[in-house]
């Protein structure tokens, strides 16, 4: 069945109630959606939200209450978390505001930021062998704002933007597998650097 037909049955059936519209925004342009590339998303209790386009998915017929949601998602990080379903879910009218659940995606290497983003790129390695480090995160010590996580090849990157006006930044990883390490680099405006980050291991 075509997601877009959702709306025109919806009207149709008395049985279906519109519970929420689940958003998929971008963690790097704020307040708007996922750019392009698929997207996944599932909520536990066996519910399985329509797509209506990569960023948007209705919820329909839910009870109220907690759910627990997945969302994967191309050039996305993806990501676990929770959402509040209304005590009383509406009735579906095209003409009617309905609740939006935004779910926020961090981009992830291979994103395709726009030209004259500033960027830091880089890898986290363990200095014991020198392999990659997995399930970790990484921030600039100077503004925890700018963080992100790095992927299972170690890579990482962080979008400065507007929020960067220092001279040298220091990059901070930690990963539970391979541990905590720093180093520094020295961002340029409308560039792209690059900067490999020695992880020690805390035992």
């Amino acid at each position: 069945m075509n997601p877009g037909n959702m709306r025109f049955i919806a009207m149709q059936r008395d049985s279906i109630r519109l519970t929420a519209a689940l958003t998929l925004m971008d963690g790097y342009y704020a307040g708007a959606r996922i750019i392009q590339g698929d997207s996944t998303l599932k909520l536990n209790r066996g519910v399985m939200p329509i797509k209506k386009s990569n960023a948007l998915y209705a919820a329909v017929n839910l009870e109220p209450g907690e759910y627990a949601a997945s969302v994967s998602a191309q050039y996305y990080f993806s990501a676990n978390t929770s959402i509040q379903v209304a005590l009383s879910p509406i009735t579906y009218d095209p003409d009617q505001d309905i609740p939006t659940i935004p779910i926020t995606l961090q981009p992830r290497p291979g994103y395709p930021f726009p030209p004259g983003a500033t960027l830091i790129q880089g890898t986290a390695f363990s200095d014991w062998n020198g392999l990659p480090a997995t399930e970790g995160v990484v921030r600039l010590l100077q503004d925890e704002r700018i963080a992100s996580r790095i992927d299972s090849f170690g890579r990482f990157v962080l979008a400065l933007g507007d929020a960067w006006s220092g001279d040298e930044a220091i990059v901070y990883v930690f990963s539970r597998d391979c541990g905590e390490g720093s180093a520094a680099v020295r961002p340029r405006a409308g560039q792209s650097v690059f900067v490999n980050v020695a992880l020690h291991n805390l035992s």
